[in-house]
């Protein structure tokens, strides 16, 4: 059965249908016992008559329940209602990348910073053996506080899980598929992902798709055999080491891929400092050309004034209006003595000092004798 918008069943008041089509119904819901508004996703009594449907869907509930990351919606519930599966997961209330999209590409820094979030989010979840198969900008979510989240987990599977999809059929978005999925190989894994992301990230920067034609089989024998335009020549403003860094993670034979997310991540991020370096050294090279006021200039650059050696000579007075010599600087309350001023005291103490000699020496010379 159909919720009704406003019903209220099992503690979950059903406000919007967010999505109506694919494996199952998701709903805008308000948990009323948390009071917090999530999404529920239903699989109906009908399409529990379809066994791949309901496999494929307590498949999503298991991968999606294990994992646990920042950038990845967060699981919550899983339970029947009258008879009907359901999930509940955090509801995220922002824009989807594909949305930001329709506005053109985005700038490199914040291509950049979306793009380690998310890449850090599948590096979690390939450790954790899952392979995620739906990275698109749809799956994309910039969430209410700027950061990205992963969602849309309905073709994920983990590496232990047996194979629904039959040998040969294609599964995955045809513009981010990977070429080892348009093969329909059965051993797909994490570089899958990579493969998918770099599409994502290629379409961030230039703001079109690598492939795009109305002919699903021709976008998917490009995956197989072409190589997309140089973003650098859709994009002047990007950093020129962006093409390779790119172009190895779409390689078309995975072994040249990243082998990680994280690989591709790192690369990712070593374009960041290039950039600030640069900035960094524009603003240094701006700043040295600018004049320097006479305040700036350093001491050797002010001229001396030539000396007229007929002219008046200050009196000594003013020699204090001369850069005084570095003298030690006495502690406040010591008595500095003026050794000019002791001089004419010091004078008449030796002459006293001698007359006082030279007298003791004529009463002992010139004493009265016996």
């Amino acid at each position: 059965m159909a919720f009704e918008i406003g019903q209220v069943s099992h503690g979950y008041e059903f406000i919007e249908v967010l999505k109506s089509q694919g494996p199952g119904v998701v709903y805008k819901v308000r948990n009323q016992l948390a009071d917090r508004l999530e999404t529920l996703k239903v699989l109906s009594r009908e399409l529990q008559k379809d066994k791949e449907r309901v496999q494929r869907f307590l498949r999503e509930v298991k991968i999606h329940a294990h994992l646990s990351h920042p950038h990845i919606a967060t699981f919550y519930n899983a339970f029947e209602i009258d008879g009907e599966i359901v999930m509940t997961a955090e509801l995220l209330e922002g824009v989807s990348v594909e949305e930001l999209l329709v506005d053109g590409p985005i700038p490199v820094f914040k291509a950049v910073e979306y793009a380690s979030q998310t890449l850090d989010a599948l590096e979690y979840a390939h450790a954790n053996g899952v392979i995620h198969r739906n990275i698109t900008p749809k799956s994309l979510v910039v969430a209410s506080n700027g950061n990205i989240k992963v969602g849309e987990f309905e073709l994920a599977r983990s590496e232990t899980d047996p194979r629904l999809t039959l040998t040969g059929m294609v599964m995955g978005p045809m513009h981010y598929i990977s070429p080892e999925q348009v093969k329909g190989l059965e051993d797909v894994d994490g570089r899958s992902d990579i493969y998918s992301f770099g599409m994502v990230f290629y379409e961030l920067i230039t703001g079109r798709k690598p492939f795009d034609s109305d002919s699903q089989f021709d976008v998917m024998q490009a995956h197989v055999n072409l190589l997309p335009d140089q973003p650098s020549q859709l994009n002047p403003d990007l950093p020129s080491q962006v093409d390779e860094t790119l172009f190895k993670a779409i390689a078309k034979d995975r072994e040249y891929r990243y082998q990680s997310a994280g690989e591709f991540r790192h690369a990712l991020d070593s374009l960041l400092p290039a950039r600030r370096e640069a900035a960094e050294s524009e603003l240094s090279e701006e700043a040295t050309a600018a004049p320097m006021s006479p305040a700036q200039a350093p001491p050797s650059s002010v001229p001396t004034p030539p000396v007229d050696e007929d002219a008046p000579q200050p009196a000594a007075a003013s020699v204090e209006a001369s850069p005084p010599t570095a003298q030690p600087v006495l502690p406040a309350g010591d008595l500095a003595l003026n050794t000019q001023a002791l001089d004419p005291w010091l004078i008449g103490l030796g002459v006293f000092v001698v007359i006082m000699i030279i007298g003791l020496l004529t009463l002992v010379i010139g004493g009265p004798r016996p």
